[in-house]
């Protein structure tokens, strides 16, 4: 699968010169859903790579990525304690409950609802766990 965003930047040094800046994320992944649950059936681990789209150049690679989709909804209505989705799944992932979840449980931590303005349409989580982006051919 393939996402294309497209944004306007600045270039560095040149501030008023603007450029549109193209950046495809690619990644390809499969999932299964069981009639029996498992916590770890509710988190799908999704990595990529980054490029970079020039109209002269092509596809130039500019990085990786790794994100999280926890699918806290379904979890939910199946009667899945929210921690084990988590902890079960990785370390990594289990150290992503307590700032999103406090130690309550189901429920937002109230720092997070107060930093998306309790602006909160779905339970349901993706998490940018990852992210590397390359420098810039010209500081090589």
């Amino acid at each position: 699968m393939e996402v294309y965003r497209y944004q306007t930047y600045i270039v560095k040094g040149e501030m008023d010169k603007e450029e549109n800046l193209a950046v495809l994320m690619s990644w390809s992944g499969e999932s299964y859903v069981s009639e029996y649950s498992d916590p770890h059936d509710f988190v799908y681990e999704t990595s990529g790579d980054l490029f970079n789209l020039d109209e002269f150049e092509g596809r130039e690679f500019i990085g990786k990525f790794r994100v999280y989709y926890i699918d806290v909804e379904r979890a939910m209505n199946e009667r899945e304690p929210i921690y084990p989705v988590f902890d079960d799944h990785s370390a990594e992932v289990a150290e992503y409950f307590e700032p999103i979840f406090g130690s309550e449980g189901y429920d937002f931590n109230e720092k997070l609802l107060e930093t998306v303005g309790y602006d909160v349409t779905s339970s349901n989580i993706l998490i940018l766990d990852r992210l590397e982006i390359l420098p810039p051919k010209s500081c090589n």
